[in-house]
């Protein structure tokens, strides 16, 4: 695997990269076409807002590096909840580099704490598309704090769950970056 250069863009603040961010990620999924209708009525479009982050997970030495967008809106007009988001998980010890091409679900996990969040989708592994994957992250303090945490499960391609059925998992603290729960509100 060739080496990475530095995550991140300097001279950017936490705040206005996670808002660049999340308008990009509205942006690239339409969310942005949706505007008042005029006379015919106005489109109402909710969100409970969001998770962000990124940085890395320490694990017996090696250094996982991660970084993740995701939310989902609701709205009149819409029969189901409209899903977005963004993963990147690169673990150089193990040889593998997962990169989301489909978000499934962004929301709550049954039974856990309001600071709890699931991600499942689809994605690419090295470059193969097609694998399930679920990523469970905990909102638990601010950056550097080394409170919040992540787990990643990824299946093989034909596998029916990636937690059940994974050919890859790592979980661990957040030992340097955020994972930053969001609120957004739109203005309309």
């Amino acid at each position: 695997m060739e080496p990475r250069g530095e995550l991140g863009n300097r001279g950017w603040s936490r705040r206005r990269a996670m808002a660049a961010g999340a308008g990009a990620a509205m942006l690239a999924a339409g969310i942005g076409a949706l505007r008042p209708a005029g006379h015919a009525g106005a489109q109402v479009v909710r969100t409970g807002g969001g998770i962000a982050g990124g940085g890395q997970v320490k694990k017996s030495g090696a250094r996982t590096h991660f970084s993740v967008f995701a939310s989902r809106f609701e709205g009149d007009g819409l029969d189901e909840p409209y899903f977005v988001g963004s993963f990147k998980w690169v673990d150089g010890e193990a040889d593998v580099e997962i990169e989301s091409t489909a978000i499934e679900f962004y929301g709550l996990i049954a039974g856990g704490s309001e600071n709890d969040r699931e991600l499942r989708g689809t994605a690419k592994l090295n470059g193969e598309d097609g694998h399930p994957f679920l990523v469970r992250m905990a909102d638990e303090g601010g950056p550097g704090l080394g409170q919040d945490t992540i787990a990643v499960f990824l299946g093989a391609a034909d596998a029916a769950d990636a937690e059940t059925d994974p050919t890859y998992k790592l979980e661990g603290k957040v030992s340097v970056g955020d994972l930053q729960l969001l609120k957004i509100d739109l203005p309309f």
